[in-house]
């Protein structure tokens, strides 16, 4: 079965979190980079701020907040995801839950690292934020739908608009911001270049490789040990 990469809407509830300049290394604090995988990166979302010196959760923090739970659409403030170009602060908000991030504006690498991960960034004024922010508030059950196609973000019944990069958004209602569809599209012919490549045929000996001979070698303290060397024909 094909897959289906594109984004047309995120729906569901919003968490608020409109403080303006929230860079990488509070979204995803050093001491939480140790994951193989960048699946666990959600984990350590605002690590340092979220939690306390004993890894208790702190009840006012609006990730530890039980009405917040399982939302994916999160409002921040502006210039979010600004300091470092800290890659893994996409992951650690993806793997989180969140799948869409509202914004009056983001730092340059932030927003270009979203897209790959599945993350839309997309553009709302200060004064919508100001909207969304109130109606998650006033009732965490709020639904919202981020409708990329005709950009727009609604929620009870009101709509306010968003806004991104042409190409970023296309790129989403197309799937094409995901780079694995195109390739298994083709995957009888992965299958066929994985047979011919010989670096990939493990504990398989080519025929073009030399056998080496010992030939006694003084090692630091004068000893004769055999070493290994090259024949040379």
């Amino acid at each position: 079965m094909p897959l289906d990469s594109r984004i047309k809407v995120v729906r569901g509830t919003a968490i608020p979190k409109p403080q303006p300049n929230q860079d990488t290394d509070d979204i995803i604090p050093s001491d939480y980079l140790n994951s193989i995988t960048f699946k666990e990166m959600g984990k350590g979302i605002y690590g340092l701020e979220r939690l306390s010196s004993d890894g208790i959760p702190k009840s006012d923090h609006p990730f530890n907040n039980p009405s917040y739970q399982g939302a994916k659409v999160a409002l921040v403030g502006q210039n979010y995801g600004c300091g470092s170009s800290r890659q893994h602060a996409v992951f650690a908000v993806h793997g989180w839950g969140i799948r869409a991030v509202l914004a009056p504006s983001y730092a340059e690498i932030f927003e270009g690292n979203a897209p790959p991960v599945g993350l839309v960034a997309a553009y709302v004024t200060q004064e919508n934020l100001g909207l969304l922010v109130n109606a998650v508030v006033e009732d965490p059950k709020t639904e919202f739908e981020v409708d990329l196609d005709r950009k727009e973000v609604r929620y009870k019944g009101k709509s306010v608009p968003i806004d991104m990069p042409e190409g970023t958004r296309q790129a989403f209602l197309t799937g094409s911001w995901d780079s694995l569809p195109p390739l298994m599209k083709d995957e009888d012919g992965i299958r066929s270049l994985e047979q011919r490549l010989p670096y990939l045929s493990f504990g398989t000996v080519s025929e073009n490789i030399r056998p080496l001979q010992e030939t006694p070698t003084q090692d630091i303290v004068g000893e004769t040990i055999k070493r290994p060397k090259e024949k040379v024909d």
